[in-house]
């Protein structure tokens, strides 16, 4: 009733009730629609109001390298790119981020199956001197891959093991191991572009989690500092339960205890 009394002060609004619990109906006044259609009818911009410069980035891809895109990809696509391009209409300077997941354990599972496969490709001898030669993989062969180690690895303790070892290599950059997942990035990367072209989906910046990896260091300082972070069994960790939680919340990991990194770290 407060709203409506407010509203009945501004001639723009007519015929403004309450139409049961938390509605309220509004009807234009016909001379405020005129107005605003004769505004559109002299130039569709005339009923865009501009904003102030900003710079805006926003983050509305999440595509994972070596696997397929599913369904809430296409959602975030949509909801992201109609969101970039308001932003552009109002008159900021708007960018969008595919923010691909690419070096996290689902990229260590795909290395790791390739060298229980693959076991005398030059990626694995760490004698190969010289440079590695182009890999013969495709995005279907990636797209059968991460299923099948995913599965294994919940099957199997030790396959699991060594998948987080081939992770922490890949993000310790070893020679080959590293050598090896920038040709996985350029199969899928191709197939994911391919996908939001056809979704009309628009990135000025494909940058991912690797991308982040170098400022990890000055966020862990930040947060030391700050005394956010603890340690635990090794780990460095964020408490982020609170005292009303209705179940238990467990911390938030930032830093494994082999000091592999995870998406939230690079989030």
């Amino acid at each position: 009733a407060k709203i409506v009394a407010e509203l009945e002060k501004d001639d723009r609004f007519t015929n403004i009730n309450i139409a049961g619990p938390g509605f309220i109906n509004i009807s234009l006044s016909e001379k405020y629609a005129k107005d605003i259609l004769n505004r559109i009818n002299e130039d569709v911009f005339n009923n865009i109001d501009k904003k102030d410069y900003k710079k805006v980035v926003i983050d509305y891809g999440g595509a994972n390298v070596a696997k397929a895109l599913h369904v809430g990809h296409l959602r975030s696509a949509n909801i992201g790119e109609a969101l970039k391009r308001l932003a552009l209409l109002l008159g900021y300077d708007a960018l969008g981020d595919a923010h691909l997941g690419d070096y996290g354990r689902p990229l260590g599972l795909v290395i790791l199956e390739i060298s229980k496969r693959h076991p005398d490709l030059p990626y694995f001898d760490p004698n190969f001197k010289g440079e590695y030669p182009p890999i013969n993989l495709t995005n279907e062969d990636l797209e059968e891959i991460y299923p099948y180690a995913s599965q294994k690895s919940k099957e199997d303790e030790n396959y699991l093991h060594e998948a987080q070892v081939m992770t922490k290599r890949l993000q310790d950059r070893e020679p080959g191991i590293y050598d090896l997942w920038q040709e996985i990035m350029k199969v899928s990367k191709t197939e994911i572009k391919r996908i939001y072209d056809i979704l009309n989906a628009k990135f000025d910046l494909y940058n991912g989690e690797s991308d982040e990896e170098i400022y990890v260091p000055e966020l862990v300082e930040y947060l030391k500092s700050n005394n956010i972070l603890e340690e635990s069994q090794g780990a460095l960790v964020i408490n982020i339960k609170e005292d009303d939680d209705k179940v238990e919340i467990p911390p938030m990991l930032i830093i494994k205890s082999d000091g592999g990194i995870l998406y939230s770290t690079a989030e």
